[in-house]
């Protein structure tokens, strides 16, 4: 099942919410999916924003998830933001942002400086699979490390060398062997950490 975010597709809403308000319609999501089946065992799957949104989603602790796939998913919508401003206008942080967060945060309904995707991901209670095109400039790769040390459940990193942003599938012909492996480790109960070994 995919789900199109908010004001994707055939998704109502008028504004992107970069994967906050969207971690509630997850879990809706996953409510409705558990409704119609109790014995439903969930796995989340995101790129991007997507990634950043599972991981949001997981740190409601829904009832049902087993498991999360996180590909290369940021630390935060400000600091997104701030890391684009940078890197394609060369604009500091300070005023120009911070004055879009404050418009920002009226239409998504909360404020930006409040919607952290590492703190989510440090309530996090199953296992985790982290995945980073090393060469990523859009969510800059640094960003892997500050997610993946704030988990505190089993966890393991998948970093794709010659990937750029939201590349890792089409770089690595054994993405979905590895991932299904890791799954595999999470059904069976096996030991998940440092599956491998960071790169």
């Amino acid at each position: 099942m995919t789900p199109a975010a908010r004001a994707h597709g055939g998704s109502e809403g008028r504004y992107i919410g970069m994967g906050w308000p969207e971690r509630l319609d997850i879990c809706d999501w996953i409510g409705e999916i558990r409704r119609k089946d109790p014995k439903a065992e969930v796995v989340l799957h995101g790129v991007s924003m997507g990634g950043a949104t599972v991981l949001n989603a997981a740190g409601e602790q829904p009832e049902g998830l087993q498991a999360v796939v996180a590909d290369c998913a940021f630390t935060g919508i400000r600091e997104e933001f701030a890391a684009q401003a940078r890197a394609l206008f060369g604009l500091p942080s300070f005023p120009v942002l911070d004055l879009a967060v404050v418009w920002a945060g009226k239409w998504i309904g909360t404020s930006l400086k409040q919607t952290s995707t590492t703190a989510q991901t440090a309530g996090i209670k199953v296992p985790v699979l982290f995945i980073h095109g090393a060469r990523d400039e859009f969510v800059p790769f640094e960003m892997l490390d500050r997610n993946f040390d704030a988990c505190r459940s089993p966890k393991t990193k998948l970093v794709i060398p010659d990937a750029a942003h939201a590349n890792s599938v089409f770089k690595d012909p054994q993405y979905g062997e590895k991932v299904m492996a890791f799954l595999e480790k999470v059904k069976s109960g096996e030991e998940i950490r440092d599956m491998y070994d960071g790169s």
